[in-house]
């Protein structure tokens, strides 16, 4: 809902309060000025910013998390659980039913009553607003990088895998569709396949050394590297490879796959869906933490440091993985091989840039 429908559903004791919170001169038993004197503060630039600038951390987090969620509409138990998980990822001591109450007090978030429900909504364009007073907010921050003064030095190289996870997919069904690809009692590809495979792909990767201990990423993440584990689980989730006895082939489904023209697009986007549920699990933010940096951060070139700084924030340990392999291996990393962002490094001295694309 637009922030205009959202104030008209309200009746004139709350829009009172919201009145009285931005100090507006106007008629206050007159719910039409009300609503248009209302309607001013809360889209000013200048007092939201100044608004979120008296935030607490806490709320701060809560708000930040709540700006970058694909959607501006949640059931109140919805908003609850949104609310402990900062608390869990982002070491937040507050109660979301108090986040809640201050965020209502502000015009951010509005309750709509239906019939047999209530929804809790932030105004379409009130969400616009917060979303680039962050993002301004989280530049000023990570301090981003001219690039012409980046390629100005002497020793500098791009890495930037762009579609190459799509093409090595298809190397990977055409390589099954090839001939006898012999698995493992586990259900593995045998090493000396792997090999084969392996270097045989846009991105090569080398086979996991025996006896390490890996899990939480994915059904085959155990026994194949991160972004092979990525593409070989997603064409199993599609239906398009079947490991039979001792034996990995294409489906029906697969076979008609490899046929087709690829939409590398499409198919990019597909599997960058199905990496954000797949690691969600471990890293909770994740969805989050995507979101925030594709549309803050698109575009600038960072210091890598800068930016697992902030990811750590929002991140805690998982079994084997430290926050700073969460932030460089599992969420940049991941994102490199998916070629959503580009990756500089100065040669001379080591630093590392990043950019979102």
């Amino acid at each position: 809902m637009k922030l205009l429908d959202c104030l008209l559903e309200q009746d004139i004791r709350e829009l009172r309060h919201l009145a009285s919170f931005y100090h507006c001169e106007c008629n206050r038993h007159s719910k039409l000025e009300l609503v248009q004197s209302i309607h001013f503060q809360l889209l000013h630039q200048q007092t939201c910013r100044s608004a979120l600038q008296e935030l607490g951390e806490e709320l701060m987090s809560f708000v930040l998390f709540l700006a970058f969620q694909p959607k501006r509409t949640f059931a109140l138990e919805e908003l609850m659980t949104k609310g402990r998980l900062v608390q869990a990822v982002a070491g937040a001591k507050g109660k979301p039913e108090q986040w809640l109450a201050q965020l209502i007090k502000r015009g951010w978030l509005f309750v709509i009553r239906h019939a047999c429900y209530h929804q809790v909504e932030i105004p379409a364009e009130v969400h616009q607003l917060l979303r680039q007073l962050l993002a301004e907010e989280l530049l000023r921050k990570v301090q981003p990088v001219e690039e012409k003064l980046l390629t100005q030095r002497k020793e500098f190289k791009i890495r930037d895998e762009q579609q190459a996870i799509v093409e090595d997919l298809y190397r990977f069904l055409r390589f099954v569709a090839s001939g006898r690809v012999p698995l493992t009692k586990a259900g593995v590809i045998h090493k000396r396949y792997q090999l084969q495979l392996f270097n045989s792909l846009a991105i090569p990767e080398d086979p996991l050394p025996k006896q390490r201990w890996r899990f939480g990423y994915g059904r085959r993440f155990p026994f194949y590297p991160n972004r092979f584990a990525l593409i070989y689980d997603f064409c199993y989730a599609k239906d398009w490879i079947r490991e039979q006895t001792g034996v990995l082939s294409l489906t029906l489904k697969g076979e008609s796959q490899l046929a087709d023209e690829p939409d590398e697009d499409d198919l990019r986007s597909q599997l960058t869906r199905f990496w954000l549920i797949l690691y969600q699990q471990p890293i909770p933010a994740l969805p989050f933490l995507y979101e925030l940096l594709t549309t803050s951060l698109n575009g600038h070139w960072i210091e890598r440091g800068r930016v697992t700084s902030f990811l750590s924030q929002w991140l805690r340990a998982y079994y084997f993985d430290d926050v700073a392999t969460l932030a460089n291996e599992r969420i940049l990393g991941m994102m490199a091989h998916m070629g959503l962002l580009a990756i500089l490094t100065d040669e001379a001295s080591g630093e590392q840039y990043v950019k979102i694309k």
